[in-house]
């Protein structure tokens, strides 16, 4: 979901570990996914990110 946000704000980003994450016996995720943008879009995420109280650091 937050990819794709950012992604319809211009910045260019990929999910990493999406593929290892999953459900263990039905308690959520058990791998984090992490979220990489480009050095150049960092700002512009970071802003994009905390615009909706979400903790990017």
């Amino acid at each position: 979901m937050l990819c794709g946000l950012l992604k319809s704000n211009g910045v260019k980003c990929v999910l990493l570990d999406r593929n290892a994450s999953g459900m263990v016996a039905g308690f959520g995720p058990a791998i984090p996914v992490r979220l990489a943008v480009i050095p150049e879009d960092r700002e512009k995420a970071l802003e994009i990110l905390k615009s909706f109280e979400y903790d990017a650091e």
